[in-house]
């Protein structure tokens, strides 16, 4: 009977080490789900902020090109108008050389 009794008693230590092994499997496996969860919520974070970020980007490089575009039209414009002024002040002064002689 000893025997027995001491057969029975280490068979129910190893059912509750099995179980707090059980246990404690399950809940590093919840922990680990988790943590996935979690870090697949960051990456889709970075995701669309890497996104954000590269839309801002384009949109920056557009302002720039922009930028570069309407300088060499002012450049143009400041080309023309300084020869449309040559132009006139040239005209002025044959006027002025004209009513002279007259």
């Amino acid at each position: 009977m000893n025997l027995l009794t001491s057969t029975q008693a280490e068979l129910k230590e190893s059912k509750q080490r099995c179980a707090a092994e059980e246990n404690l499997r399950k809940q590093q496996e919840e922990r680990s789900k988790q943590e996935i969860d979690q870090l697949r919520e960051e990456l889709q974070q970075l995701q669309v902020s890497n996104g954000e970020n590269r839309e801002r980007k384009q949109q920056e490089e557009r302002g720039w090109e922009e930028i570069d575009q309407l300088r060499e039209e002012l450049q143009q414009l400041q080309q023309v108008s300084k020869a449309k002024n040559r132009e006139r002040r040239r005209g002025f002064w044959k006027r002025i050389q004209r009513l002279w002689k007259n």
